[in-house]
């Protein structure tokens, strides 16, 4: 069907050119193209298409966008459409082929799609085809070398599919081929290129080009722009590229380029731009360079394999601009007459082998201060030594970035520095300075980045830092750094703070912990800091990574960290924290890695960690936890977890070769026999227990206030809180719960008791129920006098208030954990039974 209208369309073409008096032929032809072309057009926000309209009383000469010819055949013929950053959208109708004059066509820059209309071909006239930046896709129509009078082809970033056609070879006057940032495949055409001797432009970066580059592009004379970068090019850089003496720009970036630069490249005198950087280039560069590309502004060799000094004739390239040679294996000192480059810009030497032994060494950067425009300086990674120059504190006021980090640089950060008004990020991290920290740099209001980590710096950090407002990273890791952690830090947009490995005291600031900027990471690990984690670290709900592991915090986790959604590495580890792990953490669904080791957490592993689909590495190493280890998730993999030095804990998987947990008796059915045999005991039992009471009740005088009977057996015992006794059981869990009675419950715990680690009872008085505030006297006085085997023994009373202020009173008792009376009796019974058997 497509075929068929296709056959249809060129019909009616040939119509328009071949059949006399026709109204196709007519100016009729180019409004209803016209006409048709705004039909596909769907959004016009600019509303520039609104003139278009079906009518005769204005002729389309006059819409937005056209041009009319104004003699012979041409007159009123539409010979160029220009709508171009209009932000139009739809797609291009196929009936634009009808303007058969048409010699400019530019719909640049708008929100076109769909493919580029192969009756395109039909347009005889053109010569200026501009489709660029819309988001085209599909193939280039071969069928466009038809238009043989094409001067101009750009349909650069769009999403292009397939290889570069080779019949654009027949374009022989073209002049400027762009078809960069696309999606194009396949080889460089080579046979077909070589005729293209006008070619001017050629533009082919940013796509998926692969092989070699062809030998025959050596043969466009007249080319003065190559732009392929950003491929997949394979092979060395052809000698014959040398031949293009016209050339001023040469791109092959990010390729995979190999071998050295061909000689014959060094004769492209008129070169201004010439970028190899990101490839797998070798060799050294010539000493007389800089004599050979007296035009030169832009030198971008960076990330090879390049060697040797850098030549010091580059200096003579005056008009150099950029000067970029980072990531190489570069060595010896830096040519101090760099700083002849008056209109230098940017200058890039970092990571390589660059040398500064002696104060001579650094001549080059108290010449480079006479560099008016200097923005951008990198030196990191080096192997610069020696004293840091004063002269640092003269550079260009419009220096922005200053990288100077990871040498063998000593001295003192000057505080001059604050003469740099212009910088943005300064990095002088990963070397041997000493002293403090300026306070000047308080004063740089520009700054978005500190790096001043691993030296030696010593002092408070000022707190002037709180003045930049717009600071985002703040790296100060690895120093000498003392005192507490400067409130004011909170007044920076910081979304990294790197504060770790340094001799900090105090709290941990509330304010820092209110910082909804924080994104990234908060380091604080291995200082001194102390004092409870406060619970505004909640207000992190932005962090992703939290380290405050190796420090002096106390107190519990808090809840209010299950605040912190977005959290991914959480370490806690080596701090004095106590409690338990809270139910809230379970709400951060993408935590991968959580280090709690090295504390004195209790309680039970909670379940829900075994639930986290994402966590990856666990470490809950060396706290009090105890009872049954969780076999979901995570702790189904024993390299992913560690509970080593939980000497408490039982089950789990059998790699971890843990006890088995103790199972508590149940007997649902009891034979009549066993009801017959316990039930006299039990009431002899009890029988004993009443009668004690009756005795002691009637020998205590009735005037004694009910109140000191607890008071007195309180002060024989050790003393216990509701705090206590909470934490023992967990917040009174459901999962402690081993008993209800008529006038309250029993609660397992774990506590400690005359300084050893105990197991207990604990009896909590329902003080709602009528007659509970009674019994509990009672029984205090009953266990104060009352002494006997068959008795547990009682450890010590709490009466007083919980956590809401309402009375609480509770008895502990020593656990013992072989079940209730009635299941030992019947234990006991069972084991009767048997030995009458036998």
């Amino acid at each position: 069907m497509e075929l068929l209208n296709f056959l249809l369309f060129i019909t009616t073409v040939a119509l328009c050119y071949f059949v006399p008096g026709s109204q196709a032929a007519t100016n009729g032809t180019d409004h209803l193209a016209l006409l048709s072309f705004k039909d596909l057009i769907t959004d016009d926000p600019s509303g520039v298409l609104k003139s278009w309209r079906n009518t005769s009383s204005v002729s389309y000469c006059q819409w937005h966008g056209f041009t009319c010819g104004a003699r012979g055949q041409r007159r009123g013929r539409v010979t160029a459409l220009e709508l171009p950053t209009l932000k139009l959208s739809g797609i291009i109708s196929p009936n634009i082929a009808n303007l058969a004059f048409l010699v400019r066509l530019d719909l640049s820059t708008n929100q076109l799609h769909g493919t580029i209309p192969r009756e395109s071909s039909l347009l005889l006239n053109l010569n200026h085809l501009d489709l660029s930046f819309n988001n085209l896709n599909g193939k280039i129509p071969p069928s466009l070398s038809h238009c043989s009078g094409l001067r101009n082809i750009s349909l650069g970033f769009n999403n292009l599919q397939g290889e570069i056609p080779e019949e654009f070879g027949t374009l022989v006057d073209l002049q400027s081929l762009s078809l960069l940032y696309n999606n194009l495949s396949g080889s460089i055409p080579a046979n077909s290129f070589q005729t293209l001797r006008k070619l001017q432009h050629l533009s082919l970066a940013k796509n998926k080009l692969s092989g070699v580059i062809p030998h025959s592009l050596g043969n466009l004379s007249n080319l003065l722009w190559l732009d392929i970068g950003y491929n997949y090019l394979t092979g060395t850089i052809p000698m014959s590229l040398g031949n293009l003496y016209s050339l001023t720009l040469l791109e092959l970036k990010f390729n995979n380029l190999t071998g050295q630069i061909p000689d014959s490249l060094f004769n492209l005198s008129s070169i201004q731009l010439l970028s190899l950087q990101s490839n797998n280039l070798q060799g050294s560069l010539p000493g007389d360079m800089g004599n050979k590309f007296p035009q030169l502004e832009y030198l971008y060799l960076g990330v090879n394999e390049f060697h040797g000094f850098i030549p010091s004739s580059l200096c003579n390239s005056t008009n150099l601009r950029d000067l970029v040679l980072e990531y190489n294996q570069f060595s010896g000192p830096i040519p101090p007459c760099l700083g002849q480059l008056d209109g230098l810009f940017r200058l890039e030497l970092g990571v390589n082998q660059l040398e500064a032994r002696d104060p001579t060494d650094w001549n080059f950067l108290t010449s480079l201060t006479n560099c008016s425009i200097l923005s951008h300086l990198g030196l990191s990674a080096n192997n610069l030594g020696g004293m840091l120059p004063s002269s640092i504190t003269n550079l260009s006021t419009t220096l922005q970035i200053l990288y100077i980090d990871y040498n063998a640089i000593e001295g003192d950060i000057p505080e001059g520095i604050m003469n740099l008004v212009g910088l943005t990020q300064i990095a002088v991290g990963g070397n041997l300075l000493q002293g403090t920290i300026p306070v000047s740099l308080g004063r740089l209001n520009m700054l978005q980045d500190i790096e001043l980590e691993l030296n030696k710096l010593g002092g408070m950090i000022p707190t002037s830092l709180g003045n930049l407002t717009i600071l985002t990273q703040l790296r100060l890791a690895e120093n000498q750094l003392t005192g507490n952690i400067p409130s004011s830090l909170a007044n920076c947009p910081l979304n990294w703070l790197d504060l770790q490995g340094n001799m900090l005291t105090g709290p941990v600031p509330k304010e820092i912990l209110q910082m909804p900027s924080l994104s990234v990471f908060l380091d604080l690990q291995n200082n001194m800091l102390s004092g409870p984690l406060p619970a505004e670290v909640g207000g992190l709900i932005n962090l992703q990574q939290l380290d405050i592991s190796n420090n002096r915090i106390s107190g519990e986790i808090p809840k209010s960290l299950g605040e912190c959604l977005l959290l991914g590495y959480l370490n806690l580890s080596k701090n004095l924290f106590e409690g338990s792990i809270p139910s809230s953490l379970s709400n951060i669904r993408g935590l991968q890695i959580i280090d709690l080791s090295y504390n004195n957490l209790s309680g039970h592993i909670p379940e829900f960690l075994g639930n986290l689909t994402g966590i990856i590495s666990l470490n809950l190493s060396f706290n009090d936890f105890y009872g049954v280890v969780p076999k979901q998730g995570i702790f189904q993999n024993s390299s992913a977890f560690s509970i080593t030095g939980n000497s408490r804990l039982c089950g789990g998987i059998p790699e971890l070769r843990l006890p088995s947990c103790p199972s508590k008796v149940y007997q649902k059915h009891h034979s009549q026999k066993m009801k017959l045999i316990i039930a006299p005991k039990a009431a002899i039992l009890g029988c004993i227990i009443l009668v004690s009471l009756l005795v002691v009740r009637f020998s205590r005088c009735r005037s004694l206030r009910n109140s000191q009977t607890s008071e007195t057996l309180m002060n024989d015992r050790p003393r216990v809180t509701y705090g206590d006794l909470a934490r023992a059981t967990e917040g009174f869990s459901s999962m402690n719960l081993i008993g209800n009675g008529s006038f309250g419950s029993v609660y397992k715990g774990f506590t400690n008791y005359n300084g050893k680690a105990t197991s207990v009872a604990i009896k909590v008085f329902n003080l709602q129920q009528h007659g509970a505030s009674q019994s509990f006297l009672a029984e205090c006085q009953a266990l104060r006098y009352v002494r006997h085997r068959n008795l547990v023994k009682i450890l010590t009373v709490c009466s007083g208030f919980d956590s809401a202020g309402n009375d609480f009173k509770a008895l502990v008792y020593e656990f013992i954990p072989n079940g209730n009376l009635d299941e030992w009796l019947i234990i006991q019974v069972e084991e009767m039974d048997l030995l009458i058997l036998c």
